[in-house]
């Protein structure tokens, strides 16, 4: 018969899932639009962080080759300072050493000079000596006294 206990066991599952169905179906849909719209978000908001990423990115690229510009500038510029600075050094060097040498040789003129007054007052005095030598031999003993004293005199004025 038609109205056995597996009939209205079937019927019972039917209705039962039918109902089930109705019910779940608005919660399912419900679950699963919530779950699009979070997923949808996301991606919207993962699509957008990339585009912050590749951004950030662009403008770290740009900032690291102004850098590098500003690097070999100023790495130019300090060699041209350098070599300034080298070129400036190098006459200053010149000048100073320009100026010890004219010290040097004005001091050895000084000495080479002392050395000529000292050989003049040599020469003279050994001249003098030798002229009193001949003249005294020459003259009698008062005129000698008179032209020794006189010599000194002489002597002593050419040595100061």
């Amino acid at each position: 018969m038609i109205l056995t206990e597996g009939f209205w066991v079937t019927v019972a599952f039917l209705g039962l899932s039918f109902a089930l169905y109705k019910t779940a179906k608005s919660f399912l849909r419900d679950t699963l639009d919530t779950r699009v719209q979070r997923i949808e978000s996301e991606l919207e908001s993962a699509a957008n962080l990339e585009q912050e990423a590749k951004d950030a990115l662009e403008i770290s690229k740009r900032e690291y080759v102004q850098a590098i510009e500003d690097a070999k500038f100023i790495v130019q510029k300090a060699k041209e300072e350098s070599e300034t600075v080298i070129v400036e050094a190098k006459k200053r060097i010149m000048h100073i050493l320009k100026h010890a040498d004219d010290v040097i040789n004005e001091h050895r003129i000084q000495q080479q000079c002392q050395a000529l007054e000292r050989f003049k007052g040599d020469v003279l005095a050994s001249l003098l000596m030798k002229v009193e030598k001949e003249l005294l031999e020459n003259l009698s003993k008062d005129d000698q006294v008179k032209i020794l004293s006189n010599n000194k005199k002489l002597f002593k004025k050419l040595l100061h």
